[in-house]
C-alpha cells in the first residue's frame, strides 16, 4: 500500500497525518510539540517530529518505501518580514528532513492553503477566520467518521484536521508513475 503524509509545521506545533495513497484513507493522525524546553531550536526538533511519524508509519506495518508523497503547507505571510522567514525556515527544515528520513524516492510537495482547502470544498477566503477553522475540523471529523474511527476517543484539532486535509490533497494532486 502507498501512503502520502501530510505536516502542518508552524514553530510551535507540527500536525501529521498518514493516509492511504488510493483512496485517502486516514490511518492515523497527531501533534507534535516543537516547543520542548531543552530539545534545541524548533529547526532541530522538527526532525525528531519527522521521525516520529515515520515510527508511527512503521507501528501500522509499513516501511518508509510505501511513503510516497509527503505534502507540507507552504510558509505563511506573517504579521511580520521575520515571523514569515522564521515560518519558512521551519517548513524548509521539515521538507528536508521529510525528503532524508522518508528517502530520496518521495515527492515533498508544498501545498498552498487555498490549494488543499478548495480539494475538499472549503472556501478558503481567509485562513484565519473561525468559521473556516470550523469547516476544515468538521470535514475532518466527518473523513475519520465515514472510515471508522470512533470520534468520542479520537479528539481532532486544528493542526490534525489541517494535517489530514492536506495529506488527502497530497495524494489527490500527485500522480503515481509506474515503472514502464
Amino acid at each position: 500500500m502507498s501512503l502520502a503524509v501530510g505536516l502542518d509545521v508552524s514553530e510551535l506545533r507540527m500536525g501529521w497525518a498518514v493516509v492511504g495513497y488510493d483512496y485517502q484513507e486516514p490511518l492515523a493522525l497527531g501533534v507534535e510539540n516543537l516547543r520542548k524546553p531543552d530539545a534545541g531550536w524548533p529547526e532541530e526538533q522538527v526532525i525528531l517530529a519527522v521521525r516520529n511519524v515515520l515510527g508511527v508509519v512503521k507501528g501500522l506495518g509499513h516501511d518508509r518505501e510505501e511513503v510516497f508523497a509527503v505534502g507540507l503547507e507552504d510558509a505563511y505571510h506573517g504579521p511580520s518580514i521575520k515571523g514569515t522567514i522564521r515560518q519558512a525556515g521551519v517548513i524548509g527544515m521539515a521538507t528536508v528532513a521529510a525528503q532524508m528520513i522518508f528517502g530520496s524516492h518521495v515527492t515533498c510537495w508544498p501545498i498552498g492553503n487555498g490549494t488543499w482547502l478548495a480539494l475538499l470544498g472549503i472556501k478558503p477566503a481567509s485562513r484565519k477566520r473561525a468559521d473556516v477553522k470550523a469547516a476544515t475540523m468538521e470535514w475532518a471529523a466527518d473523513r475519520l467518521d465515514s472510515w471508522g474511527f470512533d470520534a468520542s476517543r479520537q479528539l481532532v484539532g486544528e493542526d490534525e484536521s489541517d494535517a489530514l486535509g492536506i495529506a488527502t490533497a497530497c495524494a489527490l494532486l500527485t500522480v503515481k508513475r509506474e515503472a514502464a
